[in-house]
């Protein structure tokens, strides 16, 4: 007698919220068993095991330094300077009138 199969439900989405369901099916159709972990962009199913086969994902030496080299970069937003006021008025303080030939 065959085994039931495990499904990515909803209960695991919200529990584990960087899984997501991979469309891999015939006519891209969502398969309920296979996720892709968007923290270590790892593909893997959930049939054999459910919450076990994620918990291997996550004791994965992949996942864990995709987590310590995601915390350790620093966000792109950082290296840029947001407009203010002061800085739109510096701006037109540096613009030269264009001389007429």
């Amino acid at each position: 007698m065959p085994k039931r199969s495990c499904k990515f439900t909803e209960d695991l989405q919200n529990e584990f919220p960087f899984l997501k369901k991979v469309c891999t099916g015939p006519g891209n159709e969502d398969q309920d068993d296979r996720v892709k972990c968007s923290h270590c962009n790892s593909e893997f199913s959930v049939a054999h095991g459910g919450r076990s086969d994620i918990k291997d994902n996550l004791q994965s030496s992949k996942h864990k330094k995709s987590l310590a080299c995601a915390a350790s970069s620093s966000k792109l937003t950082s290296f840029f300077k947001t407009a203010s006021s002061n800085d739109k008025s510096e701006r037109g303080d540096l613009c030269l009138p264009h001389s007429k030939p």
